[in-house]
């Protein structure tokens, strides 16, 4: 098992690499002409450390802000107030993932979430296309020539409108696989096919994509947890990764700020394959009843288990995600996280008593067996993730010490 590792999750820069990308012998042949291309014209500029990164694959979060790099039609009527539950307000992709939602071209999942972090799918990419541009729509014989695509599929006719436009690369496969993380190699691919139609796209893009910080080569990149494998052409076992969490009590938790570590619960993570599945992480929220608590930092979370101590700030009202772990679980083993609290002593707060809870919001894993696949085996996949009770103990904090 290896140690935990806590990553940030940062952005894209705006700013390109006169020398060119420090792994630019990595880059796929296929793809060298488009990564240039797409460099040149400002829309995928890399990483802060010189990389582009053909291999790592692309988030929701970042598919937005360079689909809205390109797009020229965008009206920016976005008030401010994130749409979706998990878009932190004033984050790098805030504004993107809102002026996205509010022309109709982004949903979120059936929860209500959008998961900014989740890499993106081959058919969630295909169906953010045709939405933001408009693409018209194609008959779905087109993807019927796949062997892991069927009529009755949701993306089968953004699918079949994709390769119509001609932006969908691998139209010569026997499968699609449209379960498929996008990479950034094959975005930039699609996205350089986009510059080259004016009639799509208009020959630039005035949506204002500058001022993001830097993206780090250590980001958090979430896995997508509802695309359902099950509706691909793949024999998949319907086991998954059970995560749930388990409130130390019914009562609520009182700390105040003279506190020590107060216990809200553990996290109980399943393994219910009957093969080996290893747990990648963890993203939980603190959320407060009222909003008038304090600073931001205004507490610490602690997790403890088999080999992981992490203690970390957590905003008042924001995410704590937790990447890297890899802590292997045979069949049938449980991990046990337990769960603390307490006051970040080096703040100040307001006087009024607040209360609130953390909740598990998404959790991420691989499941490793061979499976199915009508074109090629394959040992290991993105884990099904199942939820039982996402609530903690709820707590009370009272911001003075007592005594």
């Amino acid at each position: 098992m290896k140690s935990f590792i806590f990553l940030s999750a940062l952005f894209i820069t705006s700013s390109s690499f006169a020398a060119g990308f420090t792994d630019e012998t990595e880059f796929p042949a296929w793809a060298e002409q488009a990564i240039d291309l797409v460099e040149e014209e400002g829309i995928m500029t890399g990483y802060g450390d010189g990389r582009f990164g053909p291999d790592e694959s692309l988030t929701r979060a970042e598919a937005v802000t360079l689909i809205s790099r390109i797009k020229i039609d965008i009206k920016d009527n976005y008030n401010g107030i994130p749409r979706f539950p998990d878009v932190i307000q004033g984050a790098w992709y805030d504004r993107s993932i809102g002026v996205a939602a509010n022309n109709g071209w982004v949903k979120g999942h059936d929860d209500g979430y959008f998961y900014p972090g989740n890499p993106l799918t081959r058919a969630e990419f295909a169906a953010m296309m045709q939405r933001a541009f408009d693409l018209e729509t194609s008959k779905i014989s087109l993807a019927l020539k796949f062997n892991d695509i069927n009529e009755n599929q949701w993306f089968t006719e953004p699918i079949s409108t994709m390769l119509d436009n001609g932006l969908a690369r691998n139209f010569m496969s026997v499968n699609y696989q449209p379960g498929k993380e996008v990479s950034r190699a094959e975005a930039a691919w699609t996205f350089a096919q986009l510059i080259k139609k004016p009639g799509l796209t208009g020959k630039s893009g005035i949506f204002d994509t500058t001022g993001y910080d830097s993206l780090n080569s250590g980001r958090v990149a979430i896995k997508p947890r509802n695309f359902n494998a099950n509706d691909q052409g793949y024999d998949v076992e319907r086991a998954a990764i059970n995560v749930t969490a388990e409130p130390r009590s019914d009562a609520v938790v009182v700390f105040d700020l003279g506190s020590d570590w107060q216990p809200l619960g553990v996290i109980r993570v399943a393994n219910s394959f009957n093969y080996r599945a290893d747990f990648e992480a963890l993203r939980v929220r603190l959320r407060l009843d009222a909003n008038d608590m304090g600073p931001e930092e205004g507490f610490f979370l602690k997790f403890e288990g088999p080999g992981i101590l992490i203690e970390k700030k957590v905003y008042s009202n924001g995410e704590l995600a937790l990447t890297g772990l890899d802590y292997r679980l045979e069949s049938n083993e449980n991990l046990m996280l337990k769960v603390s609290i307490k006051a970040n002593t080096e703040e100040s707060f307001y006087s009024r008593t607040a209360t609130g809870k953390v909740f598990v919001m998404e959790a991420s894993g691989e499941a490793f067996k061979e499976f199915v696949s009508q074109s090629r085996d394959r040992d290991v996949r993105v884990a099904p993730i199942e939820y039982g009770d996402r609530d903690l103990s709820k707590f009370e904090f009272t911001p003075v010490a007592s005594g």
